[in-house]
């Protein structure tokens, strides 16, 4: 008889926040590109991060072990624990799922981006938020913005009092979005 030696993973990963759920079995064999190290990880968007999305894996998947997953289609799930942002179209798309934030409580579907003068004068707004969570945001430029002091704008940041530094955000840089931000004018 010869025995293989497998790693286990978290099981659940801790996806879920209760015991409120409704899942289907689901063939992951076809989904070798969700993959990492062999392992579609629990949490992963099935079977695609986009409109297609059905549900999400609740157990780590080893293809080569055994492809056939469960995937939850109707419940409560810890966003933050999830291997991914899930994209706006997935969560369009998964109608039985409430993304929760790390304390438990549902996660609004849309997020505003806010960008404050920071001392200077004028307005900058972004004519497409608020945004679905997991949307890719572009940055804005700082045209609208008078500078204070005879400065000049330089970026936003995250906090009112940062100066120039890695942490910032360029017009034009992209993030995904999770939360309300806000975005503090830098000038230098």
């Amino acid at each position: 008889m010869k025995f293989k030696n497998t790693k286990v993973t978290g099981i659940t990963n801790n996806i879920l926040f209760n015991d409120h759920f409704v899942n289907i079995n689901y063939d992951c064999s076809g989904l070798s590109s969700l993959a990492k190290d062999g392992v579609i990880p629990a949490g992963t968007v099935i079977p695609s991060n986009d409109s297609n999305a059905i549900g999400v894996l609740f157990s780590d998947v080893d293809i080569d072990e055994n492809p056939n997953g469960t995937v939850i289609i109707h419940g409560f799930i810890n966003q933050a624990k999830l291997p991914e942002a899930v994209s706006s179209a997935a969560v369009s798309a998964l109608k039985g799922i409430m993304f929760m934030d790390k304390q438990g409580k549902p996660q609004p579907q849309k997020y505003t981006v806010t960008y404050d003068a920071n001392g200077g004068t004028g307005e900058v707004t972004d004519s497409s938020s608020p945004y679905t969570y997991g949307t890719s945001v572009t940055v804005q430029a700082g045209s609208g913005l008078t500078p204070p002091d005879s400065k000049t704008f330089k970026g936003w940041a995250l906090t009112p009092d940062a100066g120039v530094k890695d942490d910032n955000y360029d017009p034009s840089d992209t993030f995904t979005i999770t939360d309300n931000i806000t975005l503090y004018a830098v000038y230098e």
